[in-house]
């Protein structure tokens, strides 16, 4: 059999198992392929396959009704598929299946993954800038010393906001849902920078989505002020430029807690925020800024 019918076969059974709605095999499959780390889409497979597993307990779970399921299934197979078709494209598939190299191959472009991979040492600097941001906002918030948090967390009168909106009245943007349980993620709320909103989650099923642009590449903090001590907030965040891979998901440490989450923004992407409760608490108003780190 020809080199290029072994690819030809190769990318039609994964297609197939896509289109019969197995994307872990076909995740499987590519994996044989992308072995290691150092293999162009070795990351978004992990990526795609880790997406893939939380939202299929989300849904058994019914925290994600069929309907934004599918939705967010759609994009992950999307991203495979674009992965398929351009797997002679780079030197690992075209190595594996016995192709002549591209003759560029400083990176594979597929627009619907992650356009192009940026060097190590440009995935560093960022890296390394909210490293150092993260010590510095440790230290300040720990300047009281261990002995004198510990009396606080006993002493301290009921739960207060992750931050002051005394001075935000005229910022802050009462939002509501036509109903209780917004769960379509294609009609999303707009978030704008320092720009505070309210809104309340009003049943276990509820979800709330909301989009922002970052205009540049810079450190983005997402705060989550939790309303009310009966209420453990959780906040995702996906990459839309990217197929909707999921970048960090994290929750409130205990029942009543905020959610804060620094993060590094990159130019032209559109990301999709989601804002649920987490687990039995899941229910409960909260206020939502996204803002530049001081």
């Amino acid at each position: 059999m020809a080199t290029n019918e072994k690819l030809e076969k190769f990318q039609e059974k994964v297609v197939e198992l896509l289109s019969d709605n197995r994307v872990p095999e076909a995740i499987r499959k590519l994996k044989k392929l992308y072995r290691s780390s150092s293999d162009p889409y070795y990351d978004d497979l992990i990526l795609f396959a880790r997406q893939y597993r939380d939202l299929s307990d989300r849904q058994m779970s019914g925290l994600i009704d069929d309907a934004a399921a599918n939705i967010e299934k759609n994009r992950i197979t999307h991203g495979l598929i674009s992965i398929v078709h351009n797997i002679s494209d780079d030197p690992t598939g075209a190595a594996y299946f016995g192709l002549e190299p591209p003759k560029s191959v400083i990176a594979p472009k597929v627009e619907s993954i992650s356009n192009r991979r940026i060097p190590y040492i440009m995935w560093l600097i960022p890296v390394l800038l909210v490293v150092i941001v993260a010590i510095y906002q440790w230290r300040r918030s720990n300047d009281t010393g261990p002995n004198e948090a510990e009396k606080a967390s006993v002493t301290d009168p009921p739960h207060e906001p992750a931050f002051d909106n005394s001075s935000r009245s005229d910022a802050l943007i009462p939002v509501t849902f036509a109903k209780s349980t917004h769960s379509d993620a294609a009609s999303a709320r707009t978030l704008t920078f320092n720009q505070l909103i309210q809104a309340n989650l009003l049943s276990k099923k509820d979800q709330h989505y909301y989009l922002f642009t970052a205009s540049e590449n810079t450190n983005v903090n997402l705060i989550l002020a939790n309303q009310n001590d009966e209420f453990r907030p959780r906040i995702t965040l996906f990459d839309l430029k990217r197929n909707g891979v999921r970048l960090f998901q994290t929750a409130a440490k205990e029942v009543g807690g905020d959610v804060e989450k620094l993060f590094t923004a990159r130019a032209g992407h559109q990301y999709q925020v989601l804002i649920e409760g987490y687990r039995a608490q899941s229910q409960g108003a909260y206020q939502l800024l996204i803002t530049y780190p001081e």
